[in-house]
């Protein structure tokens, strides 16, 4: 872990998939709010700066996870 970096665990009470769908994903926010997902992240990740990540081109290199509010 990088030096000044926070991490902790927390444990989940439940986990279940929600479909790749962007209707489905707001109403399940709207109803047990929030989300979290997880991506796989590409060479390019570490040039996104704004807006929504999209992979462009290279290997894939990680991913990232995200708690999605609303």
């Amino acid at each position: 872990m990088k030096q000044g970096s926070y991490s902790r665990i927390v444990p989940a009470i439940s986990a279940y998939p929600l479909p790749n769908d962007e209707k489905a994903i707001r109403r399940e926010i709207m109803k047990n709010w929030p989300v979290q997902a997880a991506y796989f992240t590409y060479e390019n990740f570490r040039l996104y700066d704004d807006g929504i990540y999209v992979q462009k081109a290279g290997k894939r290199t990680g991913g990232h996870a995200v708690k999605i509010i609303g």
